[in-house]
């Protein structure tokens, strides 16, 4: 039952690894701090005790220049063979 367990994950794995796309890929530092300086800038951290925070707003600004830096490394890149 053991060896056929361990042919079962040993199997499993070489799907996964085959079939996961090689373009999927996180993103760099060199990304995330210039998306943090952006959200920053455009929505400055408000002080202590505000009647209104910007931390959603930084946070959405955040992922979708992410995304958008994202899809154009994307673009950029070959496809893979």
């Amino acid at each position: 039952m053991t060896k056929a367990l361990r042919l079962l994950a040993v199997v499993h794995t070489a799907l996964f690894v085959a079939t996961t796309p090689a373009s999927s890929q996180a993103p760099t530092a060199a990304m995330a701090k210039t998306c943090r300086e952006k959200a920053l800038k455009e929505f400055p951290t408000s002080k202590a005790g505000a009647a209104h925070g910007n931390a959603a707003a930084q946070r959405d600004l955040f992922e979708s220049c992410i995304s958008q830096m994202m899809r154009e490394q994307k673009q950029r890149s070959p496809p893979a063979q």
